[in-house]
């Protein structure tokens, strides 16, 4: 994707509930921090797109306009178990 011109970010796992709710996705389910860094940071991502929208909105209100942004990572999906 690189090499087509798109630039990857590295974000963090973590997401918080407010981020989650911004998009009317279920907070809920997802893996929660036990100890988490911060109230911010609760639970673990299992999907990618939240948090790549919120780089992509910092970005654009820096003044970046030519966005083509992706990103390979983990998700982490709630199975139940602890």
């Amino acid at each position: 994707l690189a090499d087509i011109g798109l630039f990857e970010v590295i974000s963090y796992s973590f997401v918080s509930k407010e981020l989650y709710s911004n998009f009317g996705l279920n907070f809920d389910k997802l893996v929660k921090i036990e100890n988490p860094l911060s109230e911010e940071w609760v639970g673990m991502r299992d999907f990618i797109f939240p948090t790549l929208s919120k780089i992509a909105v910092r970005n654009i209100n820096r003044q970046i306009k030519n966005l083509r942004l992706f990103e390979i990572s983990r998700i982490f999906l709630n199975k139940g178990k602890e």
